[in-house]
């Protein structure tokens, strides 16, 4: 659909969605008692 030189967050800014964002979560890191947003605060940096 895209080019490689057009990333996909490029397309979204020029058509009225947020870019995306992306957290490297580790597999030992997932729990049932955590939330995405938790685990995004966490391993956001």
């Amino acid at each position: 659909m895209f080019g490689v030189s057009y990333p996909l967050d490029m397309y979204a800014l020029r058509n009225g969605s947020r870019p995306w964002q992306y957290v490297l979560i580790p597999h030992d890191a997932i729990d049932e008692n955590n939330t995405l947003t938790g685990l995004a605060k966490q391993f956001n940096n």
